[in-house]
């Protein structure tokens, strides 16, 4: 927490700050200055790069199917992860599947 407060009066942002950014930053709509300070933290954490990859491989996937490919019940539940709130803890364990012990 002291690490993310540092960070803040730095200038620089944070774990949290730059995940919420980072749709803004595949679709380029971020300000240059906004930009720079995520990508300069993406370079330095494993974590957030990673999230970025992920969101990228989607894109990729997802840019493949065709229509009526994904069943109405899987879209239904897709959807309903997005307006779940994000785990709480440390980075780690919010990329651990739900239910796994790895």
């Amino acid at each position: 927490m002291e690490r993310a407060r540092e960070a803040r009066a730095s200038g620089q942002l944070g774990c949290d700050d730059v995940l919420e950014l980072l749709t803004d930053l595949l679709e380029e709509a971020l300000p240059a200055g906004r930009h720079q300070r995520v990508t300069a933290h993406l370079v330095g954490c494993p974590v957030c790069s990673g999230r970025l990859l992920q969101l990228r491989a989607t894109i990729v996937v997802l840019g493949h199917l065709r229509d009526g490919a994904v069943p109405a019940s899987a879209l239904a539940a897709l959807r309903d992860s997005f307006l779940t709130p994000a785990p709480t803890g440390p980075p780690d364990q919010a990329l651990r599947p739900a239910g796994g012990t790895s």
